[in-house]
C-alpha cells in the first residue's frame, strides 16, 4: 500500500544518510536492509507493519550483526 511504500522510502533515504556519515565519524555501517528489503522495500514476511520486524526478521538482523558484536 501507499503508506508502507512512503515509509519504505524514507527508511532507505534515512540508511543512505547513516552511511554517508558513518565513515566520517569513525564507525562502520552495516546494511543490514539489503538482506530485509532487497528491492528498497521491506518483504512482507519480516515485518508485521512495515517497519517493525518479525521474529524472522529480526533472526536475520542477529546474524548480520552478531559477527560485529564480539
Amino acid at each position: 500500500d501507499k503508506e508502507r511504500r512512503n515509509k519504505n522510502i524514507e527508511i532507505n533515504k534515512i540508511n543512505r544518510i547513516l552511511e554517508t556519515e558513518s565513515a566520517p565519524l569513525g564507525f562502520q555501517y552495516i546494511d543490514v536492509n539489503k538482506h530485509l528489503a532487497p528491492d528498497g522495500f521491506l518483504l512482507e514476511k519480516y515485518t508485521v507493519d512495515g517497519i517493525h520486524l518479525t521474529v524472522q526478521g529480526y533472526e536475520i538482523w542477529r546474524n548480520i550483526l552478531s559477527p560485529y558484536l564480539k
